[in-house]
């Protein structure tokens, strides 16, 4: 009553302390826009933590509490319910074992373990049962059952007694209804029946009181639930009034200058001094730079135009002539498609020419050799001996056109009627060669090893003839003893190497590159046979797979020949 009256009495006192806690608040809403905005979100985040740790903390005691009810309903209600179920069980399956104990003697022995293992199940779930928390009616119930489950044990004795003494007639009426069994069996149930229901009345009493303890952990959350919902909003309205919407109009000035507005007029609301502010005030003066410098721009805008339009001139005269160039370029283009196409004509005819030729010469000399063969068998006790020896050189030379023009002919097929491409397993492609060859290798009695050898793209065909010549050249062209050859295969840069290499007479440098054109024979045919062909076909197989062919030798040492094979070879021309 004293101060309301000395207020009243006392004029200007309101108004003074009105001044006061004005001067209070703008000195702390000066000190808040000071602070920076790294504190001002640590100050949050600190806030966000501090909640989350909270509701945490809730969430935990709930939980706890909770899982206590349950762990004591657990352990103080269903590990006795299920022991009382336990020693109900055994005490049946006793009961029923009994009954084929006395009915069934080829059992007895084992029916007698049986019952010995009920019993002990019983025994020890009744010890655990005593040994957990026993509420009054319990422990009576269990003084009760004590006695009667070992009067039931003893009746049970007597009657597997009564069956062993041969007896059976006594121990049946025993467990029969109105037998001493019987009635202990009983006594056994009705104390178990109401050991049982106490439990059940125990455990519904536990479980009210859980209810109760989620209940009460239930609305501790959602009291935390709404604490949090309400500071969630502060801190969202904090933030936005302190950071967001600083940089909505920090946005939108930003955009508004994108677009060619320098007005910054929205930020002087902006009074904070922290990184915002700073960042405003930063703002309005790269606007006021900006307009210098578009002031500018237009000027070099201008100088730039007119130069563009000169340079539009200059390069109109280049375009001009560049279009004389293209037009050349594809006129030339045309004119190697046609030759290109010419020469695939040419090849193909050539080819064919080939092949007739060949076909149409294979003729008359397989007539020269019949005939003379022929003059030989019919005429040769006639004839002198240098006449049949000039018939022999006249055979021999024929069969030797025979097999050159054989030769010549698989030369121009490999070009013009090779097998379209396919994954090819190399392995069976050497053993294709080598069944080939088997004659010669037995009758030289060569020792031939490779190593695991690559799937390729390629014509299997004509690789089967590529590893024939060069293995049956290493079988030609050997030094005293039996040939060893060994094949082996080595990955590079896309492609597979496979080589042949061999003991032999070997070649000498010179003649590296002569031995694969045609008809190039580096000995007598007296020496050694053939055409001379055999290594231009392995070159021109190689090269139709997209690959090459060379020899590394030196002479009396072996030769090794390597080729390569693209691992995704496409057919070349």
């Amino acid at each position: 009553m004293n101060r309301s009256k000395l207020g009243n009495e006392t004029p200007g006192f309101q108004e003074a302390g009105q001044l006061r806690w004005n001067r209070i608040g703008r000195g702390t809403m000066s000190t808040f826009k000071d602070l920076k905005t790294g504190t001002k979100l640590t100050g949050a985040f600190l806030a966000v933590a501090l909640l989350i740790v909270a509701m945490a903390g809730v969430g935990y005691v709930s939980v706890k509490s909770v899982n206590a009810g349950m762990t004591t309903l657990y352990e103080d209600r269903l590990l006795p319910a299920q022991q009382l179920g336990n020693v109900n069980e055994a005490q049946l399956e006793m009961q029923r074992d009994l009954y084929r104990y006395i009915l069934v003697p080829e059992d007895r022995a084992k029916l007698g373990q049986d019952i010995v293992a009920h019993i002990k199940v019983a025994d020890e779930n009744i010890l655990q049962y005593e040994r957990t928390y026993l509420v009054p009616d319990e422990e009576r119930g269990l003084a009760e059952f004590r006695p009667a489950w070992a009067g039931y044990l003893l009746v049970v004795a007597e009657s597997m007694r009564q069956v062993k003494t041969g007896n059976t007639a006594a121990a049946l009426q025993s467990v029969g209804e109105g037998g001493a069994v019987f009635a202990a069996q009983q006594t056994v149930n009705q104390i178990l029946g109401r050991l049982i229901k106490v439990q059940v009345q125990v455990g519904i009493a536990v479980k009210q009181n859980g209810d109760r303890t989620f209940e009460r952990a239930t609305t501790l959350m959602a009291a935390a639930g709404v604490i949090g919902v309400l500071l969630a909003i502060a801190l969202g309205m904090f933030l936005s009034r302190s950071i967001t919407v600083p940089l909505a109009t920090i946005t939108g000035v930003a955009t508004e200058m994108a677009e060619g507005r320098l007005e910054t007029s929205l930020l002087d609301g902006i009074e904070s001094r922290d990184e915002i502010g700073v960042l405003a005030r930063t703002f309005a003066q790269m606007a006021g730079q900006l307009k210098l410098t578009l002031e500018g721009l237009r000027k070099s805008h201008d100088e730039l135009e007119m130069r563009v339009q000169e340079r539009t001139g200059e390069l109109k005269q280049s375009n001009e002539q560049l279009e004389l160039e293209v037009a050349e370029r594809k006129r030339a283009e045309i004119e190697l498609n046609l030759r290109s196409q010419e020469l695939a004509r040419s090849n193909a005819e050539l080819g064919q020419f080939a092949y007739v030729a060949s076909h149409d010469l294979q003729e008359p000399l397989r007539m020269v050799v019949s005939y003379l063969q022929l003059v030989d068998t019919r005429y040769r006790e006639r004839l002198a001996a240098d006449a049949r020896e000039f018939i022999a050189f006249a055979v021999d030379g024929a069969k030797r056109m025979q097999v050159l023009i054989n030769d010549l002919l698989a030369y121009s097929r490999i070009g013009t009627q090779g097998q379209p491409f396919q994954p090819t397993d190399c392995e069976a492609v050497l053993q294709a060669a080598l069944r080939n060859l088997q004659i010669a290798i037995r009758e030289s009695g060569a020792q031939i090893t490779h190593d695991p050898l690559p799937t390729v793209r390629g014509d299997a065909t004509q690789l089967v003839q590529l590893f024939q010549n060069l293995v049956g050249n290493a079988l030609k062209f050997r030094r005293d003893g039996p040939p060893r050859i060994h094949i082996r295969a080595e990955p590079g840069d896309g492609l597979w190497c496979l080589s042949v290499q061999d003991n032999g007479i070997g070649i000498e440098s010179q003649y590296f590159d002569r031995i694969f054109v045609l008809f190039q024979r580096l000995h007598g045919r007296s020496t050694y046979s053939g055409t001379g062909i055999g290594l231009a076909i392995c070159k021109k197989i190689a090269e139709r797979h997209g690959g090459t062919i060379w020899v590394e030798s030196e002479l009396g040492k072996g030769s090794t020949f390597r080729f390569t094979i693209p691992e995704n070879a496409e057919i070349t021309p």
